[in-house]
């Protein structure tokens, strides 16, 4: 007798075209993982027909939910596809690259002379990487504030001058909150039985996205997933093929991330000294149930609920007096692996819904605990983005 053993449970997935069915002969991605918990749920009914014996006669299944969560360590380019169905972004990770000596930094952002930020692709709010300055201080990371054809503002301003001449580069790749729907079979493997056996979860959304940075910790992160249907199987998919998982980095909150911001170039300026960060962002799914379907007949979104919860330590009254007088600023943080991956999370518009910051006992340093909830941005039209710079 073999038992299973969650060593040998691999998890898959592929992108949908007809949400609840596989595609033919599937090349499914094996995903990396730490837990998960994705099951079946059935819903009972005992049948209430009177017996003489006082037995329950049968009990009726009369309902049927697949769900559960993922649960991940944050690696390069390992849960792009995830990323993407979380904020149900209208456009995939398209990038954007400029190669250019008509490039200059100048003290609010750069000009470009061949007018090309437009039909580049640049975008409000998008972080883009410069790169090839004569002065090196110039190569960095930016948030775009606007864009024009031949121009575009940025945070930070860059920190000196330069004329046009050098091969310059800017790229990025982004995506942003959304309402295009992803859906994906799922398959469960249980690689290590006599026979090895499947369950297939169809029709699944990513419900929430969740990240985690602590002090002396691995970067997490996690996906919760609601799907329409499910079966258990001991047949594999017909003319089914799986891909590699990634061998990329994990990122820790340690020497991986930087750049944590809280701004809005006014009042708010801080760059933050974190102790933790967490990110929730939940899509409000639900699923639809129809008379004669055991499952779903389809999911929907509801409205983004994306909070924050940050724990500073206190260096000055900014964030104070952003709660007290609800303003509203920018929230970011970069993370960037050992062999090159960066991703900047970004919520561009967030207030402060609770904030504390006390005295609890003596040898301690002064903490803010704060949540935040991320707003439409009124700049960018978005609530939510993720950008991705690949070495």
């Amino acid at each position: 007798m073999t038992i299973g053993t969650a060593n040998q449970t691999q998890l898959s997935f592929i992108k949908e075209v007809t949400a609840g069915t596989t595609p033919a002969t599937p090349t499914m991605q094996i995903l990396r993982m730490v837990s998960e918990s994705l099951q079946v749920n059935n819903t009972t009914t005992q049948s209430q027909e009177i017996t003489t014996t006082r037995d329950i006669p049968d009990l009726i299944v009369t309902d049927q939910s697949s769900s559960g969560d993922i649960n991940s360590e944050l690696s390069g380019t390992t849960f792009d596809a995830l990323m993407e169905a979380a904020l149900m972004t209208d456009t995939t990770w398209t990038s954007q690259a400029m190669a250019a000596t008509t490039l200059a930094a100048t003290g609010t952002g750069f000009t470009d002379s061949g007018n090309a930020f437009v039909s580049t692709g640049f975008v409000v709010g998008q972080f883009v990487d410069v790169g090839g300055f004569t002065d090196t201080t110039i190569n960095q990371i930016y948030r775009i504030k606007t864009v024009v054809a031949g121009e575009i503002t940025t945070y930070p301003a860059p920190p000196a001058t330069e004329v046009a001449g050098a091969s310059v580069t800017i790229d990025g790749s982004t995506i942003s909150s959304g309402k295009t729907d992803h859906s994906y079979t799922i398959q469960k493997s249980f690689l290590d039985l006599t026979t090895p056996s499947y369950q297939n979860f169809r029709g699944c959304r990513v419900s929430t996205m969740n990240m985690s940075l602590s002090v002396g910790s691995i970067v997490t992160t996690g996906f919760g997933i609601m799907g329409m249907t499910s079966e258990t199987t001991t047949s594999q998919i017909s003319g089914l093929t799986e891909t590699a998982k990634t061998s990329t980095d994990v990122m820790n909150a340690v020497t991986n991330v930087s750049n944590i911001i809280a701004t809005n170039e006014s009042n708010v300026t801080t760059a933050i000294k974190f102790t933790d960060l967490s990110l929730s962002f939940d899509n409000s799914l639900r699923d639809l149930k129809a008379i004669g379907t055991l499952g779903a007949i389809d999911i929907r979104a509801g409205t983004i609920q994306a909070t924050a919860s940050i724990n500073p330590y206190f260096e000055n009254i900014q964030l104070l007096e952003a709660y007290l007088a609800s303003t509203e600023f920018v929230l970011s943080w970069q993370a960037t692996s050992a062999d090159g991956y960066t991703y900047v999370f970004s919520l561009p518009a967030v207030k402060f819904t609770s904030q504390g910051l006390a005295a609890g006992s003596r040898d301690t340093d002064m903490i803010i605990n704060g949540q935040v909830q991320a707003i439409l941005d009124s700049t960018s039209g978005k609530t939510m983005r993720i950008d991705r710079f690949v070495p």
